[in-house]
């Protein structure tokens, strides 16, 4: 998409709220409280993260637009992982109405936001714009996450593209990631190995969420060991 913008990856973001609001229409109490990937997190983990996300992000817009900073959480991780702690076992119909009313508040906040209003500061990675990118990145990976069905194959290219770029980082010295079905390499220009893949497959490793297939590695005998999230 050539004109892909700030309104369409708006767009594509609610479109993942719903599909994560769909997958977790059902879940019990029971299903709430099953294992992760994400070490020690349920996913009733994952969605008290999710929903309290939304609110913290909400007023990062909201601050910003009168001049102001403030912190993410008001005692940073902390208070952040206080909250999950203290909501993740709630019963599922509750962890559904707080995502649910989390996003609604976030977008409601972003409504307000101009196009040059998302370059305003935030102690959040540095401006506005940065939290739209994470709550794309943290609803959709975290939609895998909770094991529902949803799979990295599934996202769409521009987000693909976005994860190459964010997690690019992660790539250790002498390690280039080459899309086989477009886009720019990423990583070490004078590399000795090279990792092919879909975009998908290579954001899939990079996340550390497989896409059904691998990427493969040249020069190497496995996939080179990633750095830390960035």
């Amino acid at each position: 998409m050539n004109d892909f913008g700030t309104a369409e990856r708006i767009a594509q973001i609610k479109a993942a709220s719903d599909r994560l609001g769909e997958l977790i229409a059902d879940l019990t109490d029971e299903q709430a409280r099953a294992a992760t990937e994400l070490p020690e997190w349920t996913r009733g983990h994952i969605l008290a993260h999710l929903g309290g996300m939304g609110p913290a992000f909400a007023r990062q817009a909201e601050y910003a637009l009168r001049g102001e900073q403030i912190a993410v959480y008001d005692r940073g991780p902390v208070s952040r992982n206080g909250l999950i702690e203290a909501n993740h076992d709630k019963p599922a119909q509750e962890l559904r109405e707080a995502f649910a009313r989390g996003s609604e508040t976030l977008y409601a906040a972003w409504e307000k936001l101009g196009e040059e209003d998302w370059q305003l500061p935030s102690p959040y990675r540095g401006s506005l714009l940065a939290t739209q990118l994470s709550y794309w990145r943290e609803v959709e990976l975290h939609a895998v996450d909770l094991g529902l069905g949803y799979r990295l194959d599934s996202i769409t290219d521009e987000l693909a593209d976005h994860l190459l770029q964010f997690l690019a980082v992660r790539l250790p010295a002498g390690v280039t990631a080459v899309p086989s079905d477009g886009g720019p390499a990423i990583g070490d220009p004078q590399a000795t190995v090279t990792v092919r893949g879909t975009r998908r497959e290579l954001a899939g490793w990079l996340s550390g969420r497989p896409a059904a297939t691998a990427p493969t590695a040249e020069g190497a005998a496995a996939l080179p060991e990633l750095g830390d999230w960035p």
